[in-house]
């Protein structure tokens, strides 16, 4: 019988390159930091339950060194503002290290991972929590902290019992949330990982804070966004014509909490995965509210946290509930048909399915980014096959995002984390590539992750960190882009979805503006 352990934990040392710290106010760039600090630690608390799932230590390495490269290449992108690498580096590696003390069991054991599971989700929410605060300069948001406290009870509950007795939410918010983040006493934030422990000496040295001369993300003057409910301003910009524009913060119908994935039917209506309000809004082409469906759970119908949405010819809805781990299918009205998928990491199962998309024959590919998988099921969720591998050469992934399918079944999928487009035939047979590292250039990515494919084939990708759409031929010759960082009309804070309609239409979905913009474009 396999013995009680508790996981060694072997972080790699280049996880832990000291970055340069500067002083900057609450912002997207602090609010970055702390989203991919919860993602980091989420990680590293996965590959745990991958180890305690199956006994078998042998991949843990390039399972952390993985989570140790996503660490490094967000906070590259976050750019120069409150919070270190190097800090928030050891943060993780003392959250992980207390997990593994505190939650053991005899392995295999399914519930010890999903235990593990379970402290991963509580502090990517409470995280996620500071970093929508840090976002909006306000303080803390009680009732969102409530909200992952409530998810992370249910998925111990999920867990079941064994031996441990529990996965401890105290010493969890104690050795990964409140070393993370720093507030002041309004719950403002004010640092993130604010001190580094270093392997030579017990003591903490506070890192020193230094002005910054140049920022990844454009700041303003303003702070607050006003976000225009509808507009019917023509504007002509670079690569296509602004139509219109809809939605704002808040709950309502036809308001958005960090809209993503954006999907279009065959007549046309538009689909908007409304993520932080766990539901589905419906449109018409031109932004009048038509219907909505979707509450927080895990019962069919529900969600944690849809991203990812596509439609069928026939005009079913297909959506990635990441925060349940699995595939939601309904028909055009919302009405619940069925579902598929649940944690893990084996064939049909998922730990973060993010893109959908359909083939011209009905068949459903999905990106999980965690797994590192694109897995292929018939049109009601049998599965069929899957590829992907870690690393960055052809055919390899970092973290599969978004995807896109042509006329000839193609697959485009983006990888945020080595800022590209792979192209593969529909059997999942590498073709082309294109984009490199973080850059800002005519087919360079900042972050790229929806992707949507228009009428000729060309290829739209929303550039999220650049803040513009880029427009690519069918093998990723670039074509043109636009938009800009703001908040005008054809300007964008983060785009997140993209979609296309049978008449040329772009419909981009504005996350960090909660609202979703139109296009004509050639």
């Amino acid at each position: 019988m396999p013995s009680r352990r508790v996981i060694a934990v072997a972080i790699l040392i280049p996880w832990w390159i000291i970055a340069s710290a500067s002083l900057a106010g609450a912002d997207s760039c602090t609010s970055l930091k702390l989203k991919s600090m919860g993602k980091a630690t989420k990680s590293l608390l996965v590959c745990q339950a991958k180890v305690a799932a199956k006994n078998d230590t042998s991949g843990l390495g390039a399972c952390e060194a993985k989570a140790s490269g996503k660490l490094a290449a967000s906070f590259g992108v976050a750019g120069s503002c409150p919070g270190d690498q190097a800090g928030c580096g050891n943060v993780a590696s003392a959250c992980e290290a207390a997990v593994a003390a505190a939650v053991i069991d005899t392995f295999p054991s399914k519930c010890a991972a999903l235990k593990r599971k379970a402290a991963g989700k509580l502090v990517k929410g409470e995280l996620s929590c500071y970093a929508i605060a840090s976002r909006n300069d306000t303080g803390v948001d009680p009732s969102c902290l409530t909200k992952a406290q409530a998810k992370f009870a249910t998925a111990l509950t999920k867990a079941g019992s064994c031996p441990d007795g529990g996965s401890p939410q105290t010493l969890i918010e104690g050795s990964c949330v409140q070393a993370a983040v720093t507030t002041d006493g309004g719950g403002l934030v004010t640092d993130v990982c604010p001190t580094i422990t270093t392997t030579t000496s017990a003591t903490s040295t506070t890192l020193a804070t230094t002005t910054s001369t140049t920022d990844t993300l454009p700041t303003t003057s303003s702070t607050t966004d006003t976000t225009p409910t509808t507009s019917s301003t023509t504007t002509t910009l670079p690569g296509c014509t602004f139509v219109t524009v809809w939605g704002s913060p808040g709950s309502a119908a036809g308001a958005f909490q960090f809209p993503q994935g954006v999907a279009v039917d065959a007549a046309g209506n538009v689909f908007v995965a409304d993520t932080e309000n766990n539901r589905i809004q419906k449109f018409d082409n031109d932004g009048n509210f038509l219907a909505t469906w979707g509450i927080s759970g895990a019962g069919n119908g529900e969600f944690s946290a849809p991203v990812g949405i596509a439609v069928d010819m026939s005009g079913n809805v297909f959506v990635t509930d990441i925060g349940n781990s699995r595939i939601q299918k309904f028909d055009n009205a919302g009405v619940f048909l069925t579902t598929w998928g649940s944690y893990g990491f084996l064939d049909g199962m998922f730990d973060t399915p993010e893109g959908i998309a359909i083939d011209p024959s009905g068949n459903v590919f999905v990106t999980d980014e965690q797994n590192i998988t694109v897995q292929k099921f018939t049109n009601n969720g049998t599965f069929l096959s899957s590829f992907g591998i870690y690393g960055s050469g052809d055919g390899q992934f970092r973290g599969p995002s978004g995807i896109a399918v042509d006329a000839s079944g193609n697959l485009f999928i983006s990888d945020p984390f080595l800022s590209r487009m792979q192209k593969f035939d529909n059997g999942g047979t590498f073709i082309t590539r294109w984009g490199q590292f973080y850059g800002s250039a005519n087919g360079q990515f900042g972050n790229p992750y929806g992707v949507a494919i228009d009428g000729s084939g060309n290829v739209l990708v929303a550039d999220g960190d650049n803040h513009r759409v880029q427009k690519f031929d069918n093998n990723g010759a670039f074509v043109t882009k636009w938009g800009v960082y703001g908040t005008g009309d054809g300007e964008f804070r983060r785009p997140e979805g993209i979609a296309v309609d049978a008449s040329g239409n772009v419909f981009v979905s504005d996350e960090l503006l909660h609202r979703v913009q139109k296009f004509t474009c050639p």
